[in-house]
């Protein structure tokens, strides 16, 4: 089979299964399979795929019709310019997300100040904030073991000194400068895509309208920030409020905001 014919099958497939983006996802996967790049596969639809490759493209394009997140079967996903090993232990890091980067290069961390990324899954916040700011002593946390294995192979692959924990919210003994704190805020209920059904979904959903492990990290953060340290929440827009009114009864000051990314500070 020549690759023309392929991708108007493969993109009349994905359709049929309500796909949105089905002319690019058939072309991502078949990019992969015959490692040609995307100019040439368009220039020369008459190239045919070797039968060897065939039967695994239809198997990943099978698994893509079924709303299997393209990231999980590509084992990738590029964020803040870098490539993350992801696979369905951990959640598949977010555009939205890379606002945690940007707001903390704007206070500019100093040398030796630590950093704590709380639910850390696949590694991809703690590892960017140590490559660009490779003074900043950078910690991570999760509850998952699977997740924290999933962290440790991008830690090895982008051979940065990050350290490792195993545990809920913060309870180790450092003092950190800067918390990144993206927890669980879905509530439960909330309609969401097939694709992110095919999340784990303790990493997605919580209780109290979402709030339950934001609103739990509040006083534990609390006693973890050094004086004048800094916690970037990510949330809902509409958890926002809510969000602010809780944490200023516990010491917090609101900074900032950028997308869905909130700053407060301890004083």
């Amino acid at each position: 089979m020549n690759i023309g014919i392929w991708l108007k099958k493969a993109e009349s497939k994905l359709k049929d299964s309500g796909i949105e983006s089905a002319y690019l996802d058939s072309l991502i996967l078949l990019e992969d399979a015959i490692k040609l790049d995307r100019s040439t596969i368009i220039a020369h639809p008459e190239t045919s795929i070797p039968n060897q490759k065939l039967e695994k493209l239809n198997y990943k394009l099978k698994i893509r019709s079924e709303h299997t997140p393209l990231a999980y079967i590509r084992k990738t996903i590029e964020f803040y310019g870098y490539n993350f090993i992801v696979n369905p232990n951990v959640l598949i890091p977010r555009p939205e997300s890379e606002a945690f980067l940007s707001l903390l290069a704007q206070h500019k961390p100093k040398n030796n100040e630590k950093l704590l990324d709380i639910g850390t899954g696949s590694g991809a916040l703690a590892i960017c904030a140590k490559l660009y700011f490779p003074d900043l002593q950078v910690f991570a946390s999760d509850t998952s073991k699977t997740a924290l294995s999933t962290a440790l192979l991008n830690i090895r692959y982008f051979d940065v000194p990050i350290d490792l924990f195993l545990e809920d919210l913060t309870n180790d003994k450092n003092m950190y400068d800067y918390i990144f704190a993206n927890l669980p805020y879905v509530p439960y209920g909330f309609p969401v895509s097939q694709e992110v059904e095919a999340e784990p979904a303790s990493a997605i959903f919580a209780d109290d309208g979402g709030l339950e492990l934001i609103n739990k990290l509040a006083p534990k953060s609390y006693l973890a920030l050094k004086k004048s340290g800094y916690i970037f929440i990510e949330s809902l827009e509409v958890q926002h409020n809510a969000i602010r009114r809780f944490y200023t009864t516990y010491g917090f000051k609101f900074i900032k905001v950028d997308g869905l990314v909130q700053v407060f500070r301890k004083y």
